[in-house]
């Protein structure tokens, strides 16, 4: 009966108390929007806003309720002339929860700016619109008043580092900036011409201040165009983020070219983040892009030098360039790409996997389709060196010549065929193309089926030194070779086989195209026929098989090949094979006359048999 008794006074007392604590939310509702109402909150809010702007400020309406918050309706920064406008915002409302406040904690239920409109421009002194902000003057006076600064104790420097913790949490539950336009313009036309427009969702939670207690999270939708030149690029992208990653995902169109930019960023307040980027595109043109990047280069390095910096006759040159530090963070991505394409070059299903961490960039896979066949390679590089250093292998196999040369060289395309492959391992170190060209190293393995070399400068004249027409367009069944390439020179060892004739090269060719090769032919039993009735010295040469075998050297460089007879070869040849046939005619007449000797009974002296020989 007592515990009824009780359990009536109490819910009396919440009742009653419930209703007194509405009733004073009612009436402080009240007096607050008697006594602020908007020609009051304008006499309290403008001022001070005028003040620290220096500038011309409008508020459509303002209105503020104890429950719904504040809404701010047509809030308007003129330019410094007071006619343009600087920041126009249509609207603006923050709502707040009351009853979080008994626990110390001051929670935001929404922030919301609609259509807000940004312009930003620079005039041709080279000075930006905002630059006359007062705030801002203020606060580069006060660091140039005398150049002196008072010293600052360590008592002092800790009390403006260490930010002050708040009484109480603040969190903003819904934060959103809806259709908001930003615009930049420079008058001097250094800096590109942008219109930007973005949409903004967000939670923030400021906990007390402290780094570790500041939580954030949201979504950036946005939409940028620019116009710098011929550049005129179009960036559509999503972004979302919290306090551990960001996740972006970024559409990119400068005409006829498009791709799309994706990854993420962890961990990016630790001492180490981790960035993944990836990029796909369906097909770019890098003769276009590069041409693009050489115009941009030569706009912003047009202007010419200040007298003060310009080098003067005999001055020392400054010491080279410390190479960068290491960036501290890793790096993971895939670029694909569906046709990569430069000048008459393309490439399909163009890929690439890397990795970057420790100053050391992997390149762990590149692969791609070319000239019907394919090709892939891998690589270590140390970017950051002075003189950078790489390493890596490559290989390629069903390589077409004549698809090759189609886009190397079109006027030769029909000049060459055949299926390559290869094999190689390189090194180096260096970035300019001196420097390359002394450390660079290649060595491998390569192949040719089913080849042929249709008139070519070296086929004509090899037909012409030969007097074989046939020759002008060169099959070969099947070629093999090795490489070495060091110092600047190609160390090259093939043999190849064919219906017109097989053979061997074993000698040398330079990077700047000089050739120092010998040429060992062996020619088919129907051309050594033919040669040998122009030339009958040839039938000297034949081996056992009845084939003409001829030395040659290649001189001269690779757009003018000079082939010549190998005199020297050909001479110890002749001599070899004279030999021979002496030896063998030696033989015959020895027997000859030991027959005849044994026949009379009497011995045959070496010098009459020589002597009777060399006599026939």
């Amino acid at each position: 009966m007592n515990e009824a008794v009780a359990m009536k006074k109490l819910f009396r007392f919440g009742l009653v108390s419930g209703l007194l604590l509405l009733g004073l939310l009612v009436i402080a509702g009240i007096a607050l929007k008697v006594y602020f109402n908007e020609e009051r909150l304008r006499s309290l809010i403008l001022p001070p806003i005028r003040e620290a702007l220096g500038r011309e400020v409008k508020i459509a309406s303002l209105q503020i309720d104890l429950l719904s918050g504040v809404k701010v309706a047509g809030l308007v920064i003129k330019e410094a002339d007071g006619e343009a406008d600087f920041v126009v915002v249509k609207e603006f409302s923050l709502g707040y929860s009351l009853w979080p406040l008994f626990g110390k904690r001051l929670e935001i239920s929404r922030v919301r700016i609609g259509q807000p409109v940004i312009k930003i421009w620079r005039n041709r002194e080279g000075l930006y619109n905002y630059s006359d902000l007062k705030f801002l003057q203020a606060g580069s006076e006060e660091g140039a008043e005398s150049g002196l600064q008072a010293p600052v104790s360590d008592e002092d420097t800790a009390a403006k580092v260490s930010p002050a913790a708040l009484p109480l949490a603040l969190v903003v539950q819904h934060c959103e900036i809806t259709d908001a336009i930003l615009s930049f313009h420079d008058e001097l036309g250094e800096f590109p011409k942008i219109d930007l427009e973005a949409n903004l969702k967000s939670r923030l939670d400021l906990g007390d201040l402290r780094p570790e207690s500041i939580n954030v999270e949201g979504k950036l939708d946005f939409s940028l165009t620019a116009e710098y030149h011929s550049l005129t690029p179009k960036v559509q992208g999503t972004v979302e983020f919290d306090r551990q990653k960001v996740i972006y995902r970024v559409f990119v169109k400068q005409e006829h070219e498009e791709c799309t930019i994706s990854g993420s960023v962890s961990d990016y307040l630790a001492a180490k983040p981790a960035i993944i980027l990836n990029l796909d595109s369906p097909r770019l043109d890098l003769a276009y892009l590069a041409a693009l990047g050489q115009q941009l280069s030569a706009a912003g390095g047009s202007g010419a030098k200040p007298a003060q910096e310009q080098e003067k006759p005999g001055k020392i040159a400054k010491p080279a360039s410390v190479p960068p530090s290491p960036p501290p963070l890793t790096a993971d991505g895939v670029l694909n790409i569906k046709q990569a394409v430069y000048e008459n070059f393309q490439v399909e299903n163009f890929s690439l996997q890397y990795h970057y961490e420790d100053a050391l960039l992997r390149i762990k896979e590149l692969k791609g389709d070319l000239a019907d066949g394919s090709f892939a390679a891998a690589a270590v590089i140390k970017p950051f060196l002075s003189q950078p250093e790489f390493q890596g292998d490559f290989s390629f196999a069903d390589l077409q010549l004549s698809a090759l040369m189609a886009m190397a060289a079109p006027a030769f395309k029909d000049n060459l065929g055949g299926a390559g492959h290869g094999q190689f391992k390189f090194s180096g170190r260096g970035a300019q193309a001196a420097s390359l060209q002394k450390s660079l190293s290649v060595e491998g393995e390569y192949g040719l089926r089913r080849g042929g070399l249709n008139n070519l400068p070296l086929t004509r004249n090899l037909a012409q030194l030969l007097g074989l027409p046939e020759l002008e367009n060169l099959k070969i069944a099947d070629l093999t070779g090795n490489l070495r390439l060091k110092d600047g020179q190609v160390n090259l060892n093939n043999a190849w086989s064919g219906d017109q004739l097989s053979g061997q090269a074993i000698g040398k060719i330079g990077l700047d195209g000089s050739l120092d090769l010998p040429l060992h032919l062996v020619l088919s039993r129907k051309l050594s026929a033919k040669m040998a009735q122009r030339y009958p010295w040839v039938k000297e040469s034949f081996n056992d098989d009845e084939e003409a075998v001829v030395d040659l050297g290649l001189a001269g460089t690779l757009s003018k090949p000079r082939l010549r007879l190998d005199e020297k070869k050909v001479q110890k040849q002749l001599q070899k094979k004279l030999e021979k046939k002496i030896l063998e005619k030696l033989a015959e007449k020895l027997a000859d006359k030991e027959g005849e000797s044994s026949n009379k009974g009497g011995d045959v002296k070496p010098e009459d048999l020589l002597r009777q020989f060399l006599k026939e």
